[in-house]
């Protein structure tokens, strides 16, 4: 791609694989979701990249013992990163890495009421690789469109201590292996 492409939209579809054994027994261990991304090309073959998705989750309560309850629960999150990085141009192909913050907003509501039962947010980190393949310029315009392939890990960790009401660790635990397929605009 040249050297004049300064900002990239793009729609993907984004897989997780989540950690957190409570969220895997109540609502299943993924899900694939749709994801909104804007980069834009820095100097010195940096990348700036933001994302974000929303994924809901449906499932069973469980009892404090693990069995799972007829009492239909469901999640809702919004997952957000912003990465920074590098990519190098190979023919084709645009290879890229990048890491940086990642925060998921969520909501956990019990049947059909319209309260939740738990709702915040978390904070974490995504490291991420992605492939573009450059599939060429649109006619008439100076938009190019590419296919892009991430893979990626979202750590986030558990509350642990004072804050977890007596418990030795609480809370969500919404660390996933991310994979995401998508198209992107270049502008």
């Amino acid at each position: 791609m040249n050297s004049l492409t300064t900002l990239a939209l793009g729609l993907r579809l984004s897989g997780e694989s989540v950690n957190d054994p409570t969220i895997a027994h109540m609502y299943g261990d993924h899900s694939i979701s749709g994801e909104i991304t804007a980069a834009t090309d820095l100097p010195l073959g940096m990348r700036a990249n933001l994302m974000v998705g929303y994924r809901r989750l449906s499932g069973n309560l469980l009892t404090g013992e693990g069995a799972v309850t007829e009492n239909a629960t469901w999640i809702r999150y919004i997952p957000v990163s912003a990465t920074v990085g590098m990519h190098k141009d190979i023919g084709a192909l645009d290879l890229g890495i990048g890491v940086g913050p990642s925060t998921v907003a969520f909501a956990e509501q019990v049947g059909m009421g319209e309260e939740a039962a738990s709702r915040g947010s978390k904070w974490g980190a995504l490291a991420e690789g992605t492939v573009r393949m450059h599939l060429g310029e649109m006619q008439a315009t100076d938009t190019a469109i590419s296919i892009e392939g991430s893979l990626g890990y979202r750590a986030m960790m558990r509350r642990h201590g004072a804050v977890c009401d007596g418990e030795k660790v609480c809370g969500f635990d919404f660390s996933a292996l991310r994979v995401g397929l998508g198209v992107v605009a270049m502008f």
